[in-house]
């Protein structure tokens, strides 16, 4: 490697200075020095005149800062003042409220102007600049103390404020003492004034128009009071008109509107005494109308025997008018009489009537006959009109069942099964007095029924039917269906015609109700057509095959149109509508079959044939007939016959059929009967 000599003094070696060589200055240049020189001290000159100029102008500007410090104290100051001024007079106006609405006592007015007006001083009087404060100082002492004369005139108006409050209160007071001591009331008003009225700020002119005023507003409080307290009298109204109109202290116009109001009453009462008498005659009226249907209701039940609970009918028997009172007195004497008829089965009711009749042609008739005979005709008419139209309800109400009807719940099967049972004892016992089957119903319960039925399908229909009937007797179940039957609507016939078939059941096991409804449905919808010829048609077929087979023409009527419904149902599954559809129709209304026996058409039940049903007959004894006939007798065209002989002749005499295997007989144009007339049913089987 090479090595650096160590003679140059690199590395720790420090540098030395430089030495510089003198140079020689021509003369030449001393001039140009001099220039220089002159020029600097120029220079310097200039410098030092700007530097005067310049303190000369911070002096003014100094100055004019100064000013305007001064200028701008003197306008805070102004502005600040004035606004304290402002607020000096909003004090005041506060005072004055304050002692008008009595948020300050009158008394400590001026106190409570001092201690405002000194904390709003000294609250505000810092924000002015110091220079300024002393003068402005002065300035709002002075108006403080200018305002406080203010405070003076604030509580003089309270003063006189409260004084007008005093007389105006006594003036009313004076005016309602006017009502009873006019004088001293007067009296009270003048020395109120006079006293008063200078201290409440009134002049002469002032206090004379409120004594003006009293004195006209006394007088016709005065006249007011009078004619309200005679304003539904018209004679004491022609005293009040007459004094008002002598009153010369009432104002004219109020007094002309005092008249009118009198003459306004005297009309009202006039009015009002013309709508009392038309209002008379009118509760007059119409005590008498409901005098008259309270005596038709309590009259029908004593003539029909029945006694009206006088708890439960207290209303009703309140309603009567002493006359009708008195009549009803008379016809409730006979009420016993009349309930001991009422109860007896109807064919009893017409036997009794009967012998009465008999012994009146036989002795004579007595005014003790005659009215007997009368009651006993309205209590016999009273029974079949009951008993024909709802015999369950007319049981009831005379009292042969032995516990009251209890409302049935008709919303499913189950619930109707719970109450069904007493139901049927009592329409057992009902029907002892109707002689006839009775429906375990009321018209309104078979109503209630029909209505929820017929909500449902076909097939749930004819299954709630059958369940229902399945619970009855069968005399039962067909009176429920003539209850249905009677409805004012073809889904309530048609139900009525499903219940009449019960529990009756195709060969192929369906229910026969179910067909029939689907029939109903059918014609309903129009999804068929029915054949309508006289001969040919659905009702011609039907009706030749029925004709003469039933007893009742309402049976037959209801069993052809039973039939008519199944066609129906046959159609709307296929059939044709033919002639052999028509009979199976037929066959499944009535139940049974038809065939000829002893010259005429004869239903034979089901389960049963013609042979059967000659065999029974063949085979009935007197005892079968001992209920119906107790006096061992049959009636035949009118003529009383042995119950033996009228058996041995049964096997060849004419049947028509009434319906669960029961027949009547058929004599010439009648039937046979019992000694009260009634058929003789023939019953051929359970």
């Amino acid at each position: 490697m090479g090595r650096i000599a160590a003679g140059l003094d690199f590395g720790q070696a420090v540098a030395q200075p430089v030495r510089l060589n003198e140079v020689a200055v021509p003369r030449a240049a001393f001039g140009v020095t001099g220039n220089l020189e002159r020029i600097g001290a120029d220079m310097v000159a200039e410098g030092e005149q700007q530097l005067r100029v310049q303190q000369a102008q911070d002096v003014q500007r100094a100055r004019e800062a100064v000013a305007l410090r001064e200028r701008t104290d003197a306008a805070v100051s102004q502005a600040r003042l004035l606004t304290l001024r402002d607020r000096m007079a909003d004090t005041l106006a506060d005072v004055d409220r304050g002692v008008q609405d009595g948020s300050i006592q009158k008394e400590q007015a001026g106190v409570v102007w001092k201690e405002r007006t000194k904390a709003l001083l000294d609250d505000s009087l810092p924000e002015i600049p110091e220079v300024h404060r002393e003068v402005a100082r002065a300035d709002l002492d002075g108006l403080a103390a200018r305002l406080g004369s203010r405070v003076s005139d604030s509580v003089r108006r309270r003063d006189q404020t409260d004084t007008l409050a005093s007389i105006d209160a006594t003036l009313e007071h004076a005016q309602r003492l006017s009502l009873t001591d006019p004088v001293k009331a007067r009296d009270l008003v003048e020395a109120t004034l006079t006293i008063s009225g200078p201290a409440a700020g009134l002049d002469s002119v002032k206090i004379g128009k409120v004594r003006q005023s009293w004195i006209e507003g006394a007088a016709y409080t005065r006249a007011y009071t009078a004619m309200n307290a005679a304003k539904g009298d018209n004679r004491a109204l022609a005293e009040v008109e007459l004094g008002l109109s002598e009153n010369a202290e009432i104002d004219p116009q109020r007094k002309a509107g005092l008249l009118a109001q009198i003459e306004g009453f005297k009309a009202s009462n006039e009015a009002r005494a013309l709508r009392a008498a038309q209002h008379a005659e009118i509760v007059a009226a119409r005590r008498q109308r409901e005098s008259d249907s309270a005596y038709s209701v309590l009259s029908s039940w004593a003539l029909a025997g029945k006694a009206a609970n006088p708890d439960a009918n207290a209303s009703l028997i309140a309603k009567l008018t002493p006359e009708a009172a008195a009549a009803y007195k008379s016809l409730a004497a006979e009420v016993p009489a009349r309930t001991a008829a009422a109860m007896l089965p109807i064919s009893q009711q017409s036997t009794q009537l009967d012998s009465l009749y008999a012994q009146r042609a036989a002795n004579g008739t007595s005014k003790v006959l005659e009215e007997e005979i009368k009651r006993r005709e309205q209590v016999l008419q009273q029974s079949r009109d009951e008993y024909g139209k709802d015999p369950l309800r007319a049981a009831q109400e005379r009292g042969i069942l032995d516990t009251p009807l209890q409302p049935l719940n008709l919303s499913s099967i189950e619930a109707i099964s719970a109450g069904i049972g007493e139901r049927v004892v009592q329409a057992q016992t009902a029907a002892t007095r109707a002689e006839r089957p009775v429906s375990p119903l009321t018209n309104d319960e078979a109503d209630k029924l029909g209505r929820f039925i017929t909500q449902l399908p076909a097939a749930q229909r004819a299954d709630l039917i059958q369940q229902i009937s399945a619970l009855l007797p069968p005399a039962q179940a067909q009176a429920l269906a003539g209850q249905m039957v009677n409805g004012n609507t073809e889904e309530k016939r048609a139900l009525g015609i499903a219940f009449a078939l019960g529990a009756a059941r195709t060969t192929n096991g369906r229910a026969t109700s179910e067909l029939a409804l689907k029939g109903a449905d059918a014609l309903k919808a129009k999804t068929i057509k029915e054949q309508t010829s006289a001969v040919d048609g659905w009702r011609g077929q039907i009706n030749a095959q029925l004709s003469e087979v039933y007893a009742s023409p309402q049976q037959a009527e209801m069993v052809g149109e039973a039939a008519r419904l199944i066609l129906a149902g046959l159609v709307s599954e296929g059939a044709s509508g033919s002639a052999g559809d028509a009979k199976q129709a037929v066959r499944l209304a009535v139940g049974g079959a038809l065939r000829e026996y002893n010259g005429a058409r004869v239903v034979v039940p089901a389960g049963m044939e013609l042979t059967d049903l000659r065999k029974r007959l063949e085979n009935m004894t007197p005892a079968d007939l001992s209920k119906q006939a107790p006096d061992g007798q049959v009636y035949v065209g009118g003529k009383p016959m042995a119950a033996a002989d009228f058996l041995a002749r049964l096997p060849d005499a004419q049947l028509q059929y009434i319906g669960g295997r029961r027949y009547v007989v058929k004599t010439g144009g009648t039937y046979a009967a019992n000694s009260q007339r009634q058929p003789i049913v023939v019953e051929v089987g359970p």
